[in-house]
């Protein structure tokens, strides 16, 4: 369900700031306030989870998503723009992030755009007295805007290089994602094995300690991360691929070397710095896909890019599970960092003038 939430957000992000300069604002603050909720809140949950079992943790994150989605209702400014699409002026101006891109093919690009377009199917329109579509109309609906955002993606090289590392980082963060839980029980049941007799007694769940210091330490290195990555990606913002690339690539080198870690503590220093290289390409990332979808299609390319990562994590973390028992889960794990590392790589591949102009001040969309 979070993929109809995320896609809804970042295409309303773009119309809530005003220029470019506070979109990049907005999402360092939403990496930093993702972070810092991922540190306390694991910080409690774990002591919580020892103290009170797991089904208080369950229904207090509910509990959270309630408030959340009512301080969400409360928001009562503009959430959408007019569209962009069939004016070549503001679209060719849109679109100067990408160095060497002539005009010729802007306007070709929106010839494209124009046509791809798309009417909502009359068995999809609801009407006050009239039924509700029915499940196989949804189904088709969300699959042809699943492949209208494909499309509309295809036409702009900079958003296609973004889609394929993005998917590529996805099959390198499933395997993270199956692992984390795993590495940290056993870190945490060998850091406490090690300990007094006391200190074992006070800790009944050494398994769920380890967890929860390993996500305590990937909150602070997102709430360490944002504000560098608001920095790097808005001073002499020229460059804002190339950061996305290396910053992917340290990523990736992270999550490698993570796994080659013997204590808990060491693991946790790393996954800080990997955390902290995820805020810098994510904050370049997220910026580029707001600044370069036409708002007609920023919800469907944002769908389509929450459904292709998830879709790579859902199958990278089944794959990792199954070679994780067969070959043991240090190897899995350095496999999902090479991966991750190579698609930094190969957003320079893709992009070979990957130069993604950055924003002049006041620069509205």
């Amino acid at each position: 369900v979070s993929a109809f939430f995320n896609a809804a957000k970042r295409a309303a992000v773009p119309n809530l700031a005003r220029g470019a300069e506070e979109m990049l604002a907005a999402n360092s603050l939403t990496a930093s306030t993702t972070a810092a909720t991922i540190a306390v809140g694991s910080a409690l949950g774990g002591i919580l989870a020892t103290l009170a079992g797991r089904e208080v943790v369950f229904l207090l994150n509910a509990a959270t998503f309630l408030a959340s989605a009512e301080l969400i209702r409360r928001i009562r400014t503009r959430t959408e723009r007019k569209s962009e699409v069939g004016s070549q002026h503001s679209a060719v101006s849109s679109r100067q992030w990408a160095v060497g891109e002539q005009p010729s093919s802007v306007e070709t690009n929106l010839n494209q755009e124009a046509s791809l377009k798309m009417e909502t199917p009359a068995d999809t329109q609801p009407t006050a007295d009239g039924p509700l579509p029915s499940a196989d109309s949804l189904f088709r609906r969300a699959l042809e805007d699943f492949r209208g955002g494909l499309r509309y993606v295809r036409h702009e090289p900079v958003l296609r290089a973004i889609f394929v590392v993005a998917a590529g980082w996805g099959l390198g963060n499933g395997v993270a994602r199956a692992l984390y839980s795993i590495f940290g029980a056993r870190l945490g049941e060998a850091e406490v094995a090690g300990w007094g007799v006391a200190a074992r007694e006070l800790i009944e769940r050494p398994g769920e300690f380890g967890i929860s210091v390993l996500f305590v330490a990937m909150g602070v290195g997102g709430v360490l991360g944002a504000p560098l990555a608001r920095r790097f990606n808005n001073a002499g913002g020229r460059d804002l691929g190339a950061r996305l690339g290396r910053s992917m690539a340290f990523d990736g080198c992270g999550l490698a070397l993570f796994s080659l870690m013997p204590s808990l503590w060491v693991a946790a220093l790393v996954l800080v710095a990997r955390e902290v290289n995820f805020a810098v390409w994510w904050t370049a990332q997220q910026t580029i896909l707001m600044r370069r979808a036409d708002d007609a299609y920023a919800g469907r390319v944002f769908a389509s890019y929450e459904t292709l990562t998830t879709l790579m994590m859902v199958g990278s973390m089944l794959a990792s599970g199954v070679a994780a028992d067969s070959l043991g889960i240090r190897p899995v794990a350095l496999a999902g960092g090479l991966v991750i590392t190579c698609s930094g790589l190969l957003w320079f591949l893709l992009q070979p003038q990957a130069q993604v102009v950055g924003v002049r001040r006041g620069e509205r969309n």
